[in-house]
């Protein structure tokens, strides 16, 4: 499995591939710090974190295992249905959006 960040050429390998969550998550941060009175770039990170933040801690407690991160499933399957209805007015929200909808395969293992 290639792990990776957002950069396109990374699409064209033909293997397996994961998106790096950290470097979403990176990223998001740096575009509130620089535009921290985007409310609905705010609330699309927010929503991110309460997707990521306990599937951390249960990785942190219980590992890699299926079983465990299985109950995730849900939350983000929320996540993406949460942005799929958005009409965002904020560029940067909408670039996320776009990327997050595009990579959403690459961003989360669909088995777990």
């Amino acid at each position: 499995v290639l792990i990776s960040d957002f950069y396109s050429v990374y699409d064209s390998v033909a293997c397996p591939q994961q998106k790096c969550l950290i470097h979403l998550m990176r990223d998001v941060n740096d575009d509130l710090f620089h535009n921290p009175f985007d409310e609905e770039l705010k609330q699309l990170g927010q929503r991110l974190v309460a997707v990521l933040k306990p599937i951390i801690d249960t990785i942190d407690r219980y590992g890699l295992k299926q079983y465990h991160l299985h109950k995730h499933k849900a939350d983000v399957n929320g996540c993406f249905r949460y942005l799929s209805g958005q009409t965002f007015g904020s560029e940067l929200a909408r670039k996320y959006q776009k990327r997050m909808l595009k990579y959403r395969d690459k961003l989360f293992d669909s088995t777990s």
